[in-house]
């Protein structure tokens, strides 16, 4: 038994020595005023740019989702616009997955925008009726949260208020 014991020990002590760890350490924002993202309303769409360093080397996934009220105008069957009524709540999201060879020295630098919404509901739009269509004239963004993923786990998450 010590013969296997002391034959293993050394086996396991390479092993050991030669795994290098693979996970971030302290994920973060790169400076600016905003904490390191810079989100701008483009109407119907937010842009959030960011840089961000302490990563690992392996792809990182990073993912927007922005918080708006919509505005729509309401259109009837006989293509006739009148404006809304009601503001609906609305996510927005986009997603990038930047690989490894990308990141350099731990840090990247990125810029998403989201999807334009689709219709919203004519009745949640305040239109007199569901045979009318509400396309969306304006978002007001109020806030984006920003995910960062890599190795399969969240390494850094904040919301950001606009």
């Amino acid at each position: 038994m010590d013969r296997v014991r002391k034959s293993i020990l050394p086996l396991c002590l390479a092993v050991m020595m030669c795994t290098t760890s693979v996970f971030a350490a302290n994920v973060h924002f790169k400076g600016g005023k905003s904490g390191g993202v810079k989100s701008t309303d483009l109407g119907l769409v937010l842009q959030a740019c960011a840089s961000i360093a302490g990563l690992g080397n392996g792809d990182v996934t990073i993912h927007i989702s922005a918080v708006g009220l919509a505005s729509a105008s309401c259109v009837n069957p006989g293509d006739n616009t009148a404006p809304g009524q009601n503001k609906v709540p609305i996510t927005a999201t986009a997603t990038e997955t930047i690989s490894a060879d990308e990141i350099k020295n731990g840090t990247v630098s990125v810029c998403l925008t989201t999807d334009s919404p689709g219709p919203l509901d004519p009745v949640a739009a305040g239109c007199p009726n569901g045979n009318w269509s509400a396309p969306v004239a304006d978002v007001e963004f109020s806030s984006v949260t920003v995910t960062v993923v890599q190795f399969g786990q969240v390494v850094l998450e904040k919301t950001f208020f606009l």
